[in-house]
């Protein structure tokens, strides 16, 4: 078997051809505008011996691009590479020191809206089976994840329809410093209510103070912060953003 790094070697100058060709297209999301990179990629993936296929869902004008080695089978396939090729807008012009759509190499490094997130890891993938010799290897370039639209999602339900029914893992490209990252962070808004039993401030042992239990809620609740934290890549963690009440201050609160 060839050396992964001798082949990595000579890959390299075309997948920082294409890095480059990316970020010189723009991509960004909103307003959802990835239907050239997606039909560059389409067009380059042909060219490196890949059948390539661009699915036009969920949404007819922003393709997705779903590709695998032209020499093999679907019940070969194990194993799925993810990546979205849509990227946040560039912001203030004014911001950058260099165009953000330039692809520009300085100091031994790409500049441009994307070049990390995550359209240097698109080009990798693009040229991954010239590096590692795998027929089972499953390329999905995904629309919309700047903005948690059903791109991969839709991509999926599309490889079921094919019958790839095969696949056992499943790794997404994003940036982790060459760390591998087994969860990512998500966001999830919790609305808890604790109830308790009112009564008049001045005789609280009558009643069931929710604001006292409500403490101890949060109190757990920081603690799982500190569980969920170690270990994780994300830095994960959560926090109470705000607390209400519905009675005067002279009674013992029975709802927050």
């Amino acid at each position: 078997m060839p050396c992964i790094d001798d082949a990595l070697d000579k890959e390299m100058p075309s997948i920082i051809d294409d890095a480059i060709e990316l970020i010189r297209i723009p991509s960004r999301n909103p307003p959802g505008e990835e239907r050239r990179c997606a039909e560059y990629i389409h067009s380059r993936l042909n060219e490196l011996g890949f059948t390539s296929m661009l699915i036009h869902e969920p949404y007819a004008d922003r393709p997705q691009v779903l590709a695998y080695p032209s020499d093999s089978r679907f019940d070969e396939l194990r194993v799925v590479l993810n990546g979205h090729i849509d990227t946040v807008p560039e912001g203030s012009i004014e911001r950058w020191s260099v165009d953000p759509f330039s692809g520009i190499i300085k100091d031994g490094k790409i500049y441009g809206r994307g070049s990390a997130d995550m359209k240097a890891a698109l080009a990798i993938m693009m040229h991954i089976c010239r590096i590692v010799d795998r027929r089972d290897l499953l390329l999905s370039f995904a629309i919309g994840e700047e903005r948690a639209e059903p791109g991969t999602s839709t991509i999926l339900k599309h490889v079921r329809r094919l019958g790839i029914d095969r696949l056992r893992y499943g790794i997404v490209m994003e940036p982790t410093s060459l760390r591998i990252a087994t969860c990512q962070m998500g966001a999830i808004w919790l609305k808890v209510r604790v109830k308790g039993r009112a009564t008049h401030a001045s005789i609280p042992y009558a009643g069931i103070n929710a604001i006292v239990r409500a403490c101890k809620a949060i109190g757990a609740f920081e603690a799982y912060a500190m569980d969920i934290s170690k270990g994780s890549i994300s830095n994960s963690s959560n926090t109470v953003t705000a607390v209400t009440t519905r009675v005067a201050t002279a009674l013992v609160t029975a709802l927050v």
